[in-house]
């Protein structure tokens, strides 16, 4: 664990997004009892999570860079000197 842990930071350090994937077999009978038994609370319940995110299988860990966009200084500059911007979709040309 020690050896994934410092992967992961090195990724990070190095400026890359860092994601891992993991699985869990679940049958479609027990995800059923679960949504019945948590309804729509089922997002803010500590107990559903737990249940679902624990006993993972673990595949892999990737990171990937995403580089910041070239008109973000200037939008940083825009925001401190009090323009405002509205923030929209991104486009072919920003």
């Amino acid at each position: 664990m020690d050896y994934l842990n410092n992967t992961i930071e090195n990724m990070a350090c190095d400026g890359l997004k860092v994601f891992s994937l993991a699985y869990k077999d679940i049958s479609i009978e027990e995800m059923k009892n679960l949504a019945n038994h948590y309804g729509n609370q089922f997002e803010e319940s500590d107990e559903f999570r737990n249940l679902v995110e624990s006993d993972l299988t673990y595949l892999c860990t990737f990171g990937f860079s995403d580089p910041l966009r070239e008109t973000v200084v200037d939008t940083i500059l825009e925001i401190e000197t009090g323009v405002s911007r509205r923030v929209t979709e991104p486009s072919e040309n920003n």
